[in-house]
Formats: C-alpha cells, structure tokens, sequence
C-alpha cells in the first residue's frame, strides 16, 4: 500500500540523512577529481535543486484543501457534468502524481545518505534545506573553500545519479 509522506517525515529527513551517511561512514569515499572534472557544475547544481524546489512545493502544499476550480457556471447554464469530471479527475490525478513523486524521492534522497560521506551530506542539507551560502556551510564542517569545492562536487554528482530515473 502507497505510503504517503507527512510533514513530520519532511521535517525529519535532515536529521536522518546524516544519520544514514554516519552509518559505515569508513567505507564511503569521495568521487575522484578525475571524474569530477568531467562535469559542468552551475548547471548540475540548477538541474539538483530543480528537484528541490518541487519537493519543497509538495511538502507545503501537501496538507493544504485546495479545491479545484468546479464552481458551477453562471447565468443559468447547465453544467456540463463531464466538464466537471475532467476538472475533478484532473485534479486527484495530479495531487496522486505528486505524492508518488514526493515519496519517490523521499526514498532516493535517503539511497542517497546511504551512498554519502558525513561532509556531503551535510553540504546537501545545508545547500538545498538551509539554503546556506557555501562559506557558511565550510565555517559549519571547518574546512577551506578548496576542500568544499571537492565535497560540492563529488556530493552533486552522487545526487545526479540517485535522482537519474526520478521526472521532475
């Protein structure tokens, strides 16, 4: 059975990511510069928090009643009562489509913790949940610039991955 994601599970998936990426924690590396140098990182970054921003949307409007627009027509017309099925059905049919996707990636990002070193995962929550500036989220693990710049992308290319198979 579909199990929908509540508020309390989006507040609470920070907390387990890096409970996830803490787990074997000796056995999870970074991605080698490399093959992190084959990559264009702005746009990988925009294309990442694309996802994002959808969940997010989800997780606010997903508690909300909002009806669709079914108010019967004025001046007297009938209402067409396939209209209103379309209007309807269109509806749930999206609000459905958004759950679905909500949990899909739900379960990806924690594939992902799962896959993550401690940094990366705290550079992904701090990028894409706190919307930290990048000096900050250095000042947070107490490393240089350079440093983050390696974790950034190694985390960036692991979350491409995970998220491959998942439509925005």
């Amino acid at each position: 059975m579909f199990e929908e994601v509540t508020i309390e599970m989006y507040f609470e998936l920070p907390q387990k990511i890096i409970e996830f990426a803490n787990k074997n924690e000796e056995y999870k590396l970074l991605l080698s510069d490399n093959y992190c140098k084959k990559y264009y990182y702005s746009n990988l970054r925009k294309e990442i928090e694309r996802f994002f921003l959808k969940f997010n949307d989800i997780k606010y409007t997903n508690d909300l009643e909002i009806s669709p627009n079914i108010s019967p027509l004025y001046n007297n017309e009938k209402v067409n009562s396939n209209k209103l099925n379309d209007k309807v059905n269109s509806y749930v049919s999206k609000r459905v489509d958004d759950q679905i996707w909500a949990k899909d990636f739900y379960n990806s990002l924690l594939n992902l913790a799962n896959k993550m070193t401690y940094e990366e995962a705290i550079y992904l929550i701090g990028s894409f949940f706190s919307k930290f500036t990048e000096e900050k989220i250095s000042e947070n693990l107490n490393i240089s610039r350079n440093t983050l710049q390696k974790i950034k992308k190694s985390s960036l290319l692991k979350a491409k991955s995970e998220f491959q198979n998942i439509k925005i």
